[in-house]
């Protein structure tokens, strides 16, 4: 609620001026505004968290694989890559359509759930690291039979999107970390 200018210094006077009554913290449609924003932002939050978890549970009979027989050729790649790159598009749509159009918007604040939030960003590429370590140090250097290059090239690729999208999932939880911090 703004208050009339005879009634307030002129100081707030300014600022109630600078600032338009639909973005008064009091009015119903700030309240609205913020809501949904927010709920865009954990909806898209949602989104990206279970690509990435879709991710890394297709990743795990890949990894076990090449743990199994390092250096071997692999010919047929444990599980389906249509999981793989579906979750990929869906990550990839979701993190930079929140990065251009949603802010962050946080309900709750406090040093544990930045901390956590961090935590789980960290962790989440760490499991991306060890699949991408042990193909680039184990497995590869060990390869004994002709490698088709096409094919090889490929898989590459695909390691490196997984990566980048363990990496910009990492960004993520450490925005959302850094504005669940208190102020202060």
């Amino acid at each position: 609620m703004l208050v009339d200018a005879p009634q307030c210094p002129a100081r707030l006077f300014r600022i109630a001026e600078v600032f338009p009554p639909s973005m008064n913290r009091l009015s119903s449609s700030f309240d609205a505004y913020t809501a949904e924003k927010r709920a865009r932002f954990w909806l898209l939050l949602a989104v990206q968290t279970v690509s990435v978890l879709l991710l890394l549970w297709s990743a795990t009979p890949i990894y076990r694989t090449i743990l199994a027989a390092p250096g071997q050729k692999l010919e047929v790649m444990p599980g389906s890559p249509v999981v793989i790159v579906l979750s990929l598009v869906a990550f990839h749509g979701a993190y930079w359509y929140r990065l251009v159009r949603v802010p962050i918007v946080i309900g709750r604040h406090g040093m544990l759930l930045s901390h956590l939030a961090v935590f789980l960003g960290r962790l989440s590429f760490i499991f991306g690291g060890a699949l991408f370590a042990l193909v680039i140090y184990r497995h590869l250097p060990d390869l004994s039979q002709a490698v088709d290059p096409i094919q090889l090239v490929s898989r590459m690729l695909a390691m490196l999107a997984i990566q980048f999208s363990l990496f910009c999932y990492t960004l993520e939880l450490e925005r959302v970390g850094t504005a669940m911090r208190p102020a202060g």
